[in-house]
């Protein structure tokens, strides 16, 4: 029920507001967004395949870490990507504007993520431990803090889409 009320709102919010700017900026960058995960996925399974294959055949892999094998494979897929886009550049342009919200988009996603972690996984099982919060406790501090700022953060977009100065 609320994501249907989520999407209402910022529907509205689009029409409303972003006829003065490039009405499918907003548009272009999420179908940008979506196109750089599918590729992510993709190279990401890759290479994790391809490093399975390699583990099962040798002993190479032995002792690295779980850490250290998702941070060679974070690197080499945004490597991967950093031509992708290049090559996407040339035969689309796109402007920084779109690389902008895109950037917002993923920093807001991972803000929401470990939100939604902390809530969910450490100790606000119901409505009424949220009553217990102390600001002394880091989780409690992000369950405090993150909200406001993610919104505090969304508003300056807006505004700015809004004014034409992304």
């Amino acid at each position: 029920m609320y994501w249907i009320l989520f999407s209402a709102l910022l529907l509205r919010l689009a029409f409303k507001y972003f006829h003065k700017t490039d009405n499918w900026l907003v548009l272009r960058s999420l179908g940008l967004l979506a196109g750089m995960l599918i590729v992510n996925i993709l190279c990401s399974s890759l290479l994790l395949l391809g490093i399975l294959w390699i583990d099962q055949h040798s002993q190479l892999l032995e002792k690295s870490s779980s850490f250290s094998i998702l941070a060679f494979v974070t690197f080499i897929t945004g490597i991967i990507l950093y031509y992708a886009l290049a090559l996407f550049q040339r035969r689309f342009r796109y402007s920084k504007s779109i690389l902008t919200l895109i950037e917002y988009y993923i920093q807001w996603i991972l803000v929401f993520v470990t939100l939604y972690q902390v809530i969910f996984e450490d100790q606000f099982k119901n409505v009424a431990q949220i009553k217990k919060l102390s600001l002394l406790a880091p989780t409690d501090l992000i369950v405090g803090l993150f909200p406001a700022l993610i919104s505090s953060w969304i508003a300056i977009v807006l505004y700015k889409l809004t004014q034409n100065e992304l």
